[in-house]
């Protein structure tokens, strides 16, 4: 399951890029990030992994693009705590 969820945030990264959604891209790239860097089997892991999946239904859901603004600001901060609290 980390390895399918790492290669779709691996995807998403690219094809946000190239489509200019920035702040999809730069969450994709984060969760993509932590997979690789840790082991999945934890609820704290969990948590950090929901947190970037929910900024990223936030992103579709509200059409936010650029990883600029008060809005990506914003969800950049909550992922970041999260991150932060369960790392």
């Amino acid at each position: 399951l980390s390895r399918e969820i790492f290669t779709l945030s691996h995807e998403i990264k690219d094809i946000g890029a190239l489509c200019g959604y920035d702040l999809a891209s730069y969450f994709a790239e984060s969760l993509r990030d932590y997979i690789e860097q840790t082991e999945l089997n934890l609820q704290a892991q969990r948590v950090i992994i929901q947190a970037h999946i929910d900024a990223l239904t936030v992103v579709s859901r509200q059409g936010l693009k650029t990883d600029g603004g008060d809005a990506a600001e914003e969800l950049k901060h909550m992922v970041k705590i999260a991150i932060e609290k369960y790392r």
